[in-house]
C-alpha cells in the first residue's frame, strides 16, 4: 500500500488515535500500537486505497470512522450540524487579499476540528476584531494590497520583517489605531510614502533596519507622538531632515548605525527630551557640527563609533548633562582640545581606542568625577600616558 500525506484525510476521526501520526512516519511503525493497527486496517479499505492513489478525486467529507474505525456517514455519528452561515452584512470577503496575509488570518482565527477552517469568503467583522497579532515574516512578501490588512482594528503587532517588499501600498496601516508594533526590516523599501503612518498614535516602535533608504523627511514620523523606538540602520540614509523626529517626545531609542551619513545638521534632534540612546556608529562623519546635541536632557548613551571624525569642537557635547557613554572608537582623532569632554560631568564610559592620538592635553579629563573607564588602547602616541596628568583619579579604569 502507498502511504501518502495523512493531514488532509479529515476522514479519520480524532477519536482513533490517541497519538499524532505524522506524514513521515512509515507504515511498519503504524502497527506498533492498538491503535495504529486498527488505523492499518482503516487504510486497507478500498477507498482509502484509491484516495491515496488518486485515483478517486477529492475525498467525500461527508463520511468519518466512528471509534471501531468504522466508515459511516456523518450523519450517523450524531455529529453537531455546521454552523448556520453569518448574515451577509457580517461577513467580509477576504479571498482577494494578498495571498500569505489571507493564509495568515485564516490561520489566527478558531479552527474547527469537524467542519475545518473557515472559508475565506465569510469571515467576520467580529472575527477580524478578535486578532492581535499577524506574523508574516520571512514569507517572500514581493507586494502587499491596499486593504490587505482592513478590519484589524484590535492589531498590536505586525511583522512583515525579512521579506521582498520594495514599497508600500497608499494607507496599508489606515485603520490600525491600536497598532503598537510594525517590522518591516530586512525588506527592501527605497522610500516611505508620505503619510503611511498617520493614525498610529499608539505606536511605541518600528523597524525598519535593513532596507534601501536613502532619507529620512520630517513627514516621515512625526504623527508617531507616542514612539519609544525607531530602527533605521543599516540602510543607504546619506541625509537626515532637521525636524526629522520633531514632537517625539517619547522617543527613548534612534538606531542610525551603518548608513552613509556625512552631516548631521543643528536641529536634528531638536526636543526630543525622552531620548537616551543614539546610534550613529558606522557612518561617514568626519565632524559634529556645534550643538547638534543640545536640548537632549534624558541623553545617556551616544555611540560615534567608525566614523570620520578627526576634529572635535570644544562645543561638541554642551548641555549632555545626563550623558554616562560616549563611543568615539574608530575614528580619526589625533588631537581632542581639553575642552572637549567637559561639559559632560555624568560621564562614566569614553571609547576613544583606534584613533590616531598622538597626545591628550592635561587635564583633559578633569572634573569629570563619576568616570569610571577609559578606553584609549591602539592609538599612536598613547602607550606613557600618566592618569593624574590627564585629570584622572587613582580608582579609573584607564586601559592604553
Amino acid at each position: 500500500m502507498k502511504l501518502k500525506t495523512l493531514t488532509a484525510l479529515t476522514l479519520l476521526a480524532i477519536s482513533v488515535l490517541p497519538m499524532p501520526v505524522t506524514a513521515g512516519d512509515k507504515s511498519k511503525n503504524l502497527t506498533e500500537s492498538p491503535a495504529g493497527k486498527e488505523l492499518a486496517l482503516i487504510l486497507e479499505g478500498k477507498e482509502f486505497n484509491e484516495i491515496l492513489d488518486g485515483k478517486a478525486g477529492a475525498p467525500d467529507f461527508s463520511k468519518r470512522c466512528n471509534s471501531n474505525g468504522e466508515v459511516v456517514s456523518a450523519s450517523d455519528l450524531d455529529l453537531p450540524a455546521p454552523p448556520p452561515p453569518p448574515p451577509p452584512s457580517e461577513t467580509v470577503d477576504i479571498c482577494d487579499r494578498s495571498r500569505e496575509v489571507m493564509f495568515e488570518i485564516v490561520k489566527q482565527l478558531d479552527y474547527d476540528p469537524v467542519w475545518g477552517n473557515l472559508p475565506c469568503s465569510t469571515i467576520t467583522k467580529s472575527q477580524l476584531a478578535s486578532i492581535k497579532v499577524l506574523d508574516l515574516s520571512g514569507k517572500n512578501i514581493t507586494n502587499l494590497k491596499k486593504g490587505d490588512f482592513d478590519g484589524l482594528t484590535n492589531l498590536v503587532a505586525i511583522n512583515l520583517n525579512k521579506n521582498k517588499l520594495s514599497t508600500l501600498p497608499d494607507g496599508i496601516f489606515s485603520g490600525l489605531a491600536n497598532l503598537k508594533g510594525i517590522g518591516l526590516g530586512a525588506n527592501k523599501l527605497e522610500l516611505i510614502p508620505f503619510g503611511t503612518f498617520t493614525g498610529l498614535t499608539n505606536l511605541v516602535q518600528i523597524e525598519l533596519s535593513g532596507n534601501k533608504l536613502e532619507y529620512v523627511i520630517a513627514s516621515n514620523f512625526s504623527v508617531l507622538t507616542s514612539l519609544k523606538m525607531i530602527g533605521l540602520g543599516d540602510n543607504d540614509i546619506q541625509h537626515i531632515d532637521p525636524g526629522s523626529f520633531s514632537g517625539l517626545t517619547n522617543l527613548k531609542t534612534i538606531g542610525l548605525s551603518n548608513n552613509q551619513i556625512r552631516n548631521l545638521f543643528k536641529g536634528t534632534f531638536t526636543g526630543l527630551s525622552s531620548l537616551n540612546t543614539i546610534d550613529l556608529h558606522g557612518n561617514q562623519m568626519s565632524q559634529l557640527p556645534i550643538g547638534v546635541f543640545t536640548g537632549l536632557p534624558s541623553l545617556i548613551d551616544l555611540r560615534i563609533s567608525g566614523n570620520k571624525i578627526n576634529t572635535l569642537s570644544k562645543d561638541a557635547f554642551v548641555g549632555l548633562t545626563t550623558l554616562k557613554r560616549l563611543d568615539l572608537y574608530e575614528n580619526q582623532l589625533s588631537a581632542p582640545p581639553k575642552e572637549a569632554f567637559s561639559d559632560i560631568n555624568s560621564l562614566e564610559t569614553l571609547h576613544l581606542e583606534n584613533n590616531k592620538i598622538t597626545s591628550l592635553p592635561a587635564g583633559i579629563f578633569s572634573g569629570l568625577t563619576n568616570l569610571k573607564n577609559v578606553f584609549i588602547g591602539s592609538n599612536s602616541g598613547t602607550g606613557n600616558l600618566n592618569k593624574r596628568r590627564l585629570g584622572l583619579s587613582s580608582n579609573v579604569d584607564f586601559s592604553q
